[in-house]
């Protein structure tokens, strides 16, 4: 080996030590978790879940023809992609803040 590679092997070592330690591995162990964390852990799921459903539902509300009517909104367009007529300025607008 040449003394660049040794050195390039021992930087690599190193930084892999920092990483995975046995100390740092260990060092949680016959900690309990705390009722804090569990609530915090809890809360974030229950957010996530549903921040997710509240997308699903309100995206697919804002298609249906009888909410678009209700709401005084012109009809969807059957075009996709980029060619496809943008909607009105007042129906974005409105989206923004139902959503």
């Amino acid at each position: 080996e040449t003394a660049m590679e040794a050195q390039s092997q021992e930087k690599r070592q190193a930084s892999l030590d920092i990483v995975a330690s046995r100390d740092t591995l260990h060092e949680g162990a016959g900690q309990k978790l705390t009722l804090y964390a569990s609530t915090t852990v809890a809360l974030a799921a229950l957010g996530g879940l549903l921040f997710g459903y509240d997308i699903g539902v309100i995206g697919g509300c804002l298609t249906l023809d009888g909410f678009r009517e209700t709401m005084g909104w012109p009809p969807t367009s059957d075009e996709c992609g980029p060619g496809r007529p943008p909607e009105p300025l007042e129906v974005d607008l409105e989206k923004g803040w139902i959503t």
